[in-house]
């Protein structure tokens, strides 16, 4: 009966844990800005935990200066295309397009590995911030530029890290540890 009874008390401060962790208060992400206020060119620009990098099939380079992150003018028939990662999961919130030439499309994919999770294209003459709809739990957002004046010009991005809700996970464990227990209890009848 010894086992037992060390058995029920561990079960109960699981338990009680558990319970606690679900009144708990979930953890906010805090929002984190790209300003692009260091100049630079190059292959990568990292600021604030992000890091923006040139692919290998991109025409032109990372080029930051007053202030904006710059896309070069003009890539048709080529492109340039720049992968935005953090190193763990992230929400993409918002980009101030400072500039863009009209018809010419730039294109946001976000992606958690292979699975392509949310896209959005603009080809307007669109200025102002754009916010980002369903771009939550990634690993990774493609920006993509093409056409023959392309050459947006972007500013303050914003994202932050995602973080898992605690309740849910803490009630998920609570289930599993009821569940167990019930399965011990009856076995030692």
């Amino acid at each position: 009966f010894f086992w037992r009874d060390t058995l029920v008390k561990r079960l109960k401060t699981i338990v009680l844990t558990l319970i606690a962790a679900c009144f708990a208060p979930a953890v906010m992400a805090v929002p984190m800005t790209l300003t692009f206020d260091n100049n630079t060119s190059g292959n990568s620009y990292t600021e604030a935990g992000m890091t923006i990098t040139k692919t290998a099939a991109s025409t032109s380079g990372v080029v930051t200066s007053g202030g904006r992150w710059d896309v070069p003018c003009c890539p048709n028939p080529d492109f340039d295309e720049y992968d935005l990662t953090t190193g763990g999961l992230f929400d993409l919130l918002s980009i101030l397009i400072v500039h863009s030439d009209a018809g010419d499309p730039i294109k946001f994919e976000g992606f958690l590995g292979a699975a392509l999770i949310a896209t959005t294209t603009i080809n307007t003459n669109n200025f102002g911030l754009l916010n980002f709809a369903g771009f939550t739990g990634l690993d990774r957002v493609r920006v993509s530029a093409t056409g023959t004046f392309t050459d947006p010009t972007f500013d303050n991005l914003t994202y932050e890290e995602a973080v898992p809700e605690p309740a849910t996970l803490a009630l998920l464990s609570l289930g599993l540890a009821g569940v167990g227990y019930q399965r011990r209890r009856k076995g030692a009848a």
